[in-house]
């Protein structure tokens, strides 16, 4: 048994099945404008399956004799007595039956007082109406492309295309030709070769100690950056393994120390600070000795060495030399 759903969008009809609304729990979409609907919320009767109704007979109006029918029953027309005049033979007309259901046929029985002064007239029949045959069952194909049970997928938003009015053509820009490209390259190339120069230059004492092979190459470089290589300066692996400061006469006294490298490394000499203290350890006296006063300037500290030396520093005599009861050194890098 089919149905016959309406789409609520553009009051298109289509004929379903029973199954394929159990199989959809009553969704379809329609075929003329792809709305997808409840059909079991908009179901009609199919109006094929319901029993023929009786077409109603029209009216009677005065028709010419020769489109008159007679019906099974013949109504009798009743005229008065002084009116001996017979109505006139009518044409039997045989009625064809409809071919796939039997509709009773309606009896007409009417009886008309025509007036004396005018003659008596037929009986008029209306003909009957064709009987509208029920039309054949939409094949298979047909009923699955006018409803869709089944509610399609919807696409993903990554496949959907990109709505645009115009479609937009390749442009190249400037930064896509292959001119422009070869320069961007070549000035990359510039800064990152910039970038380890600069890296070099920075750290050309540490790389020269580290290795001693590049010093020739780091020296070109620094010839035309205007740059010195020297010894590495790491002030906190060099320590101040033992030291005395002792009066010889008058205002002259040794100072003898040793310095000890902890690093892998060379490292450069350092300078030596040395501070007369009170018996409150303040600084009364202090005085700086660079390296050029107590060894060669460009000898550097070999790596996990210890290296000693003495000297002799004079003391001007001041106010404050009763009151010296120590002293204190120091090594940095000025």
């Amino acid at each position: 048994m089919s149905l016959i759903t309406r789409c609520p969008a553009c009051e298109t009809m289509f004929k379903v099945v029973p199954d394929q609304l159990r199989i959809s729990d009553g969704w379809v979409r329609c075929g003329q404008c792809g709305e997808i609907f409840d059909a079991s919320q908009h179901l009609l009767p199919d109006p094929h399956d319901a029993a023929p109704v009786p077409i109603a007979p029209r009216s009677i109006e005065e028709t010419s004799p020769d489109l008159v029918a007679p019906a099974k029953h013949p109504a009798t027309w009743l005229a008065p007595a002084s009116d001996t005049a017979a109505p006139p033979p009518v044409n039997d007309l045989p009625i064809v039956p409809p071919a796939s259901r039997h509709i009773p046929e309606p009896v007409l029985d009417f009886a008309l007082e025509l007036p004396a002064s005018e003659p008596p007239w037929a009986e008029t029949v209306v003909p009957e109406q064709p009987v509208i045959e029920p039309a054949p069952a939409l094949p298979e194909k047909e009923q699955t492309a006018s409803a869709i049970p089944l509610i399609a997928p919807r696409p993903a938003e990554d496949d959907l295309p990109d709505v645009s009015f115009m479609r937009e053509g390749k442009q190249t820009t400037i930064w896509q030709r292959r001119g422009v490209r070869i320069v961007l390259l070549v000035i990359v190339l510039l800064l990152l070769l910039a970038l380890a120069a600069q890296v070099l230059i920075h750290e050309r004492d540490r790389i020269a100690a580290a290795e001693p092979a590049a010093r020739p190459a780091l020296l070109a470089l620094c010839a035309w950056s205007r740059c010195t290589v020297s010894p590495l300066r790491q002030i906190e692996s060099i320590v101040i393994e033992s030291s005395s400061f002792a009066l010889t006469r008058g205002d002259n006294y040794k100072l003898a120390f040793s310095l000890r490298n902890n690093a892998l490394l060379d490292l450069a000499m350092p300078a030596i600070e040395l501070a007369l203290t009170d018996a409150q350890d303040q600084p009364l006296i202090r005085r700086v000795i660079l390296p050029s006063e107590f060894s060669v300037p460009s000898k550097p500290l070999v790596a996990g060495s210890e290296w000693s030396s003495s000297m002799s520093v004079s003391v001007k005599t001041s106010a404050n030399m009763d009151r010296i009861a120590g002293y204190r050194m120091l090594a940095f890098y000025p």
